[in-house]
C-alpha cells in the first residue's frame, strides 16, 4: 500500500472514529474528540520542531483566530453555533494562508446617528402635541424615542442637517436621505408559536444587471424594522436593541409599470406568464386563469387587454407609461 493512500485511510479511520464518539457519548465524545484533533494538532508542531529544528508560533495563532471568531460570533448572537464553527475555521485556515481583513470606509459617519438627530427631535414634537393624559395610550418605544430626541440641542441639529446634506450631494449614497417608497410590510413566519417576523421593503427599486450571488446592504435589516415600525409603533423598542435577523433575496422581473404579464406571445402557440414583481401570492391564481383562458380559447375577461404584452404597441399606452407615477412595488 502506497503512503498516499495509507495516509487516506488513516484519516478515514480517524475521522470515523470522530464521528462514532460524538454520536454515542454525546457532548463528552464532542469534548473528546475536540481535544483529541487539538493535541493532534500540536503534535504535528512539535513533529515540525523535531524534524527541522524550526519552532512555529503558527498552530496557537491560528486556534486563537478560530476560537475569537467563534466566540464573537456566538456571543453576539449572529447566526448558528455550527455555522459560527464552521466560520471559525475559515477565518483559522485563511490567516494561515496569510488574509488580511482590511477596514473599509464608506465615505460617510454612522448612519444610525444621523438617524436618530433627524427623526428623534420630530418624535419629540410629536409626541408634546399629545395631552399628558392621553400619552399613556402611546407605545412606550416611542416614548422612549421622543425623550431622548427632547435632550438633543441646537448644536446636534445643526450637525446633523450638515451631515445630510453632505449626504444628499454623494450620488452613492444619497437615497439614503431621499424619501424611501411605500410598501414596508411583513407577516409571521413559521408554525405554532414560532416568534419569527419575515419583513420586506422592497425600497431600492432602481434598475440594475444582476449579479450573482447579489450582494445586500448591511444596514437593510434595520431600515426594514424602522419602517415596519412606523405602521406598528410596537416594534419601535426592537429598534434600539436590533433582534437576530437574517438577510435572503434576489431580483425582481418586472415590467416598466410593474404590472404583469399573461397571454400569447408572437411565436404560434408560445405563451407567456411573469413579472408578477411583489405581489406574486396575491395574484398568480388571477394571471394563470387568464392564460389558462387564452390557452383553452375561452371568452377572454375585459381586462385581458391590460396584461397582454402587444399593450407596449398602443402608442396611447406608451403616452401613458411617461406619467405613470407610483408603480405599487411590493
Amino acid at each position: 500500500m502506497g503512503e498516499r493512500r495509507l495516509f487516506l485511510l488513516l484519516w478515514a479511520v480517524i475521522l470515523g472514529g470522530c464521528g462514532i464518539a460524538v454520536a454515542t457519548l454525546g457532548r463528552y465524545g464532542l469534548n473528546v474528540v475536540a481535544f483529541g484533533l487539538l493535541y493532534g494538532a500540536l503534535a504535528t508542531g512539535w513533529s515540525w520542531l523535531r524534524a527541522t529544528g524550526l519552532f512555529s508560533f503558527g498552530h496557537a495563532a491560528f486556534f486563537g483566530v478560530g476560537a475569537l471568531t467563534q466566540a464573537w460570533l456566538v456571543s453576539t448572537e449572529r447566526g448558528s453555533p455550527w455555522l459560527a464553527l464552521v466560520a471559525s475555521a475559515s477565518a483559522g485556515a485563511l490567516a494561515a494562508l496569510g488574509a488580511v481583513v482590511e477596514p473599509a470606509d464608506p465615505g460617510f459617519p454612522s448612519p444610525r446617528e444621523l438617524f436618530e438627530r433627524t427623526w428623534f427631535p420630530g418624535a419629540a414634537l410629536v409626541i408634546d402635541g399629545i395631552a399628558p393624559e392621553r400619552r399613556k395610550l402611546v407605545d412606550p418605544g416611542l416614548l422612549r424615542i421622543a425623550e431622548q430626541g427632547a435632550r438633543l440641542g441646537a448644536l446636534d441639529l445643526q450637525r446633523a442637517a450638515k451631515e445630510r446634506a453632505e449626504l444628499a450631494r454623494s450620488a452613492r449614497h444619497r437615497h439614503l436621505v431621499a424619501e424611501l417608497p411605500p410598501g414596508a410590510h411583513g407577516r409571521p413566519e413559521g408554525a405554532g408559536e414560532s416568534t419569527s417576523v419575515l419583513g420586506v421593503w422592497t425600497y431600492d427599486v432602481e434598475p440594475v444587471e444582476p449579479t450573482f450571488p447579489p450582494g445586500f446592504d448591511s444596514a437593510h435589516p434595520e431600515v426594514v424594522l424602522r419602517g415596519m415600525a412606523r405602521m406598528i409603533p410596537a416594534m419601535a423598542p426592537y429598534v434600539e436593541r436590533l433582534p437576530r435577523c437574517f438577510m435572503d433575496g434576489g431580483y425582481y422581473t418586472k415590467t416598466r409599470e410593474n404590472r404583469l404579464l399573461s397571454g400569447p406571445l408572437p411565436i404560434q402557440g408560445a405563451y407567456v406568464i411573469g413579472a408578477l414583481s411583489g405581489y406574486g401570492m396575491m395574484s398568480s391564481n388571477g394571471a394563470a386563469d387568464l392564460l389558462a383562458d387564452y390557452i383553452a380559447e375561452r371568452p377572454l375577461p375585459r381586462y385581458a387587454p391590460a396584461f397582454h404584452l402587444n399593450r407596449y404597441d398602443d402608442p396611447a399606452y406608451q403616452k401613458l407609461l411617461d406619467n405613470w407615477g407610483d408603480s405599487g412595488q411590493l
